[in-house]
């Protein structure tokens, strides 16, 4: 049995969503005795990552047409993609064909996405999907979105939800009170890259009515993009230029001290299929305050605040005084957060995509 999965989104220094998906996914796959003999890793250019020291490497041409001719000449049994293969004809290939897709926020929030954003899901993604034997999706609310929206039938689409990095746990108090002094006194956590879909513009103007409300704490924001957005000029507008750090890409390894040592994590995005940063805060021990809409409910549960509005400043605002005024809840909310987060398993995850491959043969 040859199982070829494609992973050239893990051949970038900085991995976002799909890219952390792909990764401790196939850490695990590998790490299961009946699977390990038979991966193959695709891309297209060699990339210093220890995974391609523990599989088959694959390294076939870029250009669409040419990867699909290298591609028939392996003889995969199964091919495995991250992302769904736009402009490829990959539908000319005999291999029974998976997709993770990792959401679909551009047919349910279309106005936060690009127009080619959306004429692809809209136009190209139902036409592609017909050629996808099995679809996995990384929560029940996508695979309901997706049958719902692009018309895939129930039975070709499954939903496995993504784990945790071992990593994310508690830290010290000690390392704790250092990177607190490091930042300048208690501080609030977001951590994504930026996109119009996060709602950030939302999350400024409720830090600054804290702010207004005297409040001690600092923002810190954390991941990519974001100081060329229109962020940084509404942080300045609002006179928030000394409260808010943008901390640029941080390492995995590194995440866990600065979730351990917020205060409350915040998400207000208008979409997510999964989101890790929710799911990695929790498992810090952090309080978290996220949207009560698409897969926030289902990943959260009752570990969390989940808000009805989170298009408004003054609601968000009044939900994130309310952690850091009641300390039992806070606390309570990290115990059961602590316990949440370890329902998302990395090994079940690679146990049930394996079955899923076995399914097809």
């Amino acid at each position: 049995m040859n199982i070829g999965i494609v992973t050239n989104s893990l051949d970038r220094e900085h991995l976002t969503g799909p890219g952390v998906y792909l990764y401790y996914m196939l850490d695990s796959l590998l790490e299961l005795p009946e699977a390990r003999p038979h991966i193959h890793l695709i891309h297209y250019k060699p990339f210093e990552r220890s995974l391609y020291r523990r599989a088959r490497e694959v390294i076939v041409p870029r250009l669409p047409g040419l990867t699909e001719v290298a591609l028939s000449r392996k003889r995969f049994d199964v091919l495995h993609y991250n992302s769904p293969p736009i402009l490829r004809p990959f539908f000319s290939l005999s291999s029974k064909k998976v997709l993770t897709l990792h959401g679909i926020g551009r047919l349910i929030v279309p106005h936060a996405f690009s127009r080619w954003a959306r004429i692809e899901a809209k136009y190209l993604w139902p036409v592609l999907f017909k050629a996808i034997d099995k679809i996995i999706t990384v929560s029940e609310f996508t695979r309901q979105a997706a049958i719902r929206y692009l018309g895939i039938p129930p039975d070709r689409v499954c939903a496995i939800h993504s784990g945790v990095g071992e990593q994310f746990q508690p830290q010290s108090e000690q390392a704790i009170a250092t990177l607190r002094a490091r930042v300048g006194g208690p501080y609030l956590l977001h951590v994504s890259n930026y996109a119009p879909k996060k709602n950030s513009a939302v999350l400024i103007k409720a830090f600054a009515i804290l702010k207004q409300m005297k409040y001690p704490h600092r923002l810190v924001i954390i991941g990519g993009r974001w100081q060329a957005s229109p962020i940084p000029a509404l942080v300045s507008d609002l006179h928030l230029d000394g409260e808010v750090t943008f901390a640029g890409y941080v390492r995995n390894t590194e995440l866990p001290i600065w979730y351990s040592g917020a205060e409350a994590f915040v998400t207000l995005s208008l979409h997510e299929s999964f989101c890790f940063p929710v799911v990695e805060a929790m498992a810090c021990g952090c309080p978290v305050i996220a949207p009560n809409r698409t897969a926030f409910p289902e990943i959260v549960g009752d570990a969390g605040l989940l808000l009805d509005e989170p298009e408004s400043p003054d609601k968000v605002a009044m939900k994130l005084a309310t952690v850091l005024d009641d300390k039992a809840l806070a606390d309570q909310l990290r115990e059961k957060g602590l316990k949440r987060a370890s329902r998302f398993s990395w090994r079940e995850n690679a146990r049930k995509t394996w079955q899923v491959y076995q399914s097809l043969l």
